[in-house]
């Protein structure tokens, strides 16, 4: 039986303009495989990504043994959440 890792947005960063925000990604375990937009950005926590307004990243965590998870997060101008499309 898989596990599932847990993804967390650990903070928006802050506004660096208008125009875009940085995020930074977790998960639950510390040596999970994190891509954004296909490709490896660390093991456990992301460094900043930048999302620009109106624009969505695509983040999967993968690790042996649990499941993959998908997501989707886009910046609207104001907030970072995840795509409708999850639910």
């Amino acid at each position: 039986m898989k596990k599932i890792i847990s993804i967390l947005t650990l903070s928006v960063v802050g506004l660096l303009s208008s125009c875009k925000t940085s995020v930074i990604f977790s998960s639950s375990e510390k040596d999970a495989q994190i891509f954004v937009n296909g490709r490896q950005m660390g093991s456990g926590q992301t460094s900043i990504v930048k999302i620009k307004k109106h624009r969505c990243v695509n983040v999967k965590v993968e690790k042996t043994g649990f499941l993959t998870e998908n997501l989707s997060y886009c910046f609207n101008g104001m907030t970072v959440g995840q795509a409708k499309t999850k639910y």
